[in-house]
């Protein structure tokens, strides 16, 4: 069998790999259950705040202690896109996340057409490539499959990189100004991607050298800082208070995060040898984009210290190191060896075990659909046992089975107990700003008139130990609710 025979065989066996990932990644977009990853109800509930005409962002030191820590515009495209499909997300949960879900799989085949044509730019190649679409598709943690920004925040961000260099290479300033429209949206689709955006734009002028570049820096600081005035004239103060006071912190778990740090260097380090190979090429462009790729993978790094903080907050760098993949593999004729196959194999079994669910049983199914299904007739029994009374849910997914009634919120300040609650581990953040008194009040004063919890042994330890002056009164379902007791009464 020749090296040709050997290849075909190959591709058709990636190709094959390839479909069987997509179809998974759709299957899981009609799942019932409502957190595949990244916390996803908790978007959901902004989008059903808004079909409610309640504020997006309020005064996080006061109540109802709302903390919205992103920019406005994904909830915005999503409440069009519910209103143009006639979803109404407080009412029907599920048909919210698969549109949601659909919409950020659709990112998908953006984000390849947007890479390839990145690639061709340092390349010449338009060579598609199965290797390259495999390492996409297991590099891409799985918040991008989920109702988050992330995927449609990359895919922006991706048409900034395009536009930008297509605009320098071809002396085409439209196109420049294209990539400043593409960063702004990024931006305020998910804000992280600023110091990524600004670290292009510094590596780029210093090694190119180009005036469209500065002008490009320029325009796209004022237009961010325009939209930001416009967007704080929109919300108010709590708009800005809630994207910079409680955006300042970092996690309590450190050794939680240092074991995403080190994860993403281990699942990276091939990309990583590439990129170094990469600044040693006698071209400028090559350099740079080696240069700009280590950056921001510090970067990326960096951020990974933030409470909460998962692979998602990898995807701009891991992108970034896969396009110096592609520029020295198309010139070496690298894809064809051994070790790209090797890598391959490493990243399915990593990423079956750690990262991604590779398949659902028909049990699983049936399961999240039966659970679905009991979450839903819980709140309506609790909204008939609550009335009009202030609500706390100490775990917040079940906010957007009961998005009508009056909750409160503030989770980040008592992070530790929701994650003990949700999460596999417990996390602390650290805030720059903690004054959490007015919040605690309101389970002292009466303020929050019932807690309503699981019925489990560890839901109910934490009640007993941080709420004492709730008393059990009713159940619904598998919940309990506990209801004020003034103390000495």
């Amino acid at each position: 069998m020749d090296g040709k025979q050997k290849n075909s065989i190959r591709n058709g066996l990636f190709a094959i790999l390839i479909i069987y990932l997509l179809i998974i990644r759709v299957i899981y977009a009609f799942s019932y259950e409502i957190d595949l990853q990244g916390i996803e109800f908790y978007f959901l509930h902004h989008c059903q705040l808004l079909f409610q005409h309640k504020p997006l962002y309020t005064d996080p030191v006061q109540f109802p202690f709302l903390i919205n820590f992103y920019p406005p515009l994904f909830e915005n495209i999503y409440f069009a896109l519910f209103k143009f499909f006639h979803i109404d997300p407080v009412k029907d949960l599920h048909a919210s996340f698969v549109l949601g879900r659909i919409f950020s799989l659709l990112q998908l085949g953006m984000c390849l057409f947007l890479l390839f044509r990145i690639i061709k730019l340092f390349t010449r190649s338009g060579e598609i490539n199965t290797v390259l679409i495999l390492f996409f598709l297991l590099l891409l943690p799985e918040h991008f499959y989920t109702l988050r920004p992330d995927s449609i925040k990359l895919t922006f961000f991706l048409a900034y990189l395009y536009f930008t260099f297509s605009g320098v290479f071809k002396n085409k300033p439209a196109y420049c100004m294209l990539g400043v429209c593409c960063a702004v949206i990024a931006v305020y689709l998910k804000h992280d991607v600023l110091i990524h955006i600004l670290t292009v734009y510094a590596i780029s002028i210093y090694f190119l050298r180009k005036r469209s570049l500065i002008w490009g820096l320029m325009s796209f600081s004022f237009l961010t800082v325009i939209f930001f005035i416009l967007f704080s004239y929109v919300y108010g103060p709590a708009f800005r208070k809630s994207i910079f006071m409680y955006n300042f912190q970092y996690s309590g778990s450190m050794w939680i995060n240092m074991m995403f740090i080190s994860f993403n260097l281990f699942r990276t380090f091939p990309l990583l040898l590439f990129t170094l190979l990469n600044l040693r090429s006698e071209y400028v462009r090559v350099k740079m984009i080696a240069g700009l790729s280590l950056a921001i993978y510090i970067l990326s790094s960096l951020l990974l210290f933030r409470t909460g903080s998962n692979l998602h907050y990898t995807m701009e760098s891991t992108l970034l190191l896969l396009l110096n993949v592609a520029v020295y593999a198309y010139s070496k004729r690298f894809f064809n060896s051994w070790g790209m196959n090797a890598f391959v194999v490493m990243l399915l079994f990593f990423n079956h075990f750690i990262v991604y669910k590779q398949f659902i049983t028909p049990g699983q199914w049936k399961s999240e659909k039966a659970s679905y299904e009991e979450m839903h007739k819980e709140s309506i029994l609790i909204k008939n046992i609550t009335g009009n009374e202030v609500v706390f849910f100490p775990n917040a997914k079940h906010v957007i089975f009961n998005a009508s009634l009056p909750v409160i919120y503030g989770y980040d300040f008592h992070f530790d107990r929701f994650s003990d609650l949700y999460l596999p581990v417990t996390i602390k953040p650290k805030f720059i700003f903690t004054d959490f008194r007015a919040y605690d009040d309101c389970f002292k004063n009466g303020t929050v008139k019932y807690i309503v919890i699981e019925n489990q042994k560890k839901a109910i330890l934490q009640l007993k130990r941080y709420y004492s002056n709730y008393i059990y009164y009713k159940s619904a379902g598998n919940m309990l609710l506990y209801k004020y007791q003034r103390m000495g009464n």
